[in-house]
């Protein structure tokens, strides 16, 4: 989809998050990893333009459920892409 006609003039903003284990130091830098990894992935495999990708890093402060349970941690582990117009 991202590289279809619809989408290749949309920028791309990939969102890292985590569960709460570990402090929020760790946490940030762990989910800035996990978008980068994706954005690398994007760009060496489907020739995605690196200027149109952002990552942003939010930890462990939007949970989709919560922490509460091996089950809801793992659904915490994510990583969203979100498509926009280009500035």
């Amino acid at each position: 989809a991202l590289t279809g006609d619809t989408l290749r003039s949309k920028k791309v903003i990939i969102k890292g998050h985590t569960d709460s284990d570990g402090n929020d130091q760790y946490n940030l830098r762990l989910s800035l990893d996990r978008g980068r990894s994706v954005k690398q992935y994007l760009i060496a495999n489907f020739a995605i333009v690196q200027t149109r990708m952002k990552v942003i890093g939010y930890g462990s402060s939007m949970p989709l459920v919560p922490n509460m349970s091996n089950a809801n941690k793992q659904l915490n582990r994510r990583v969203e892409i979100e498509i926009g117009n280009m500035p």
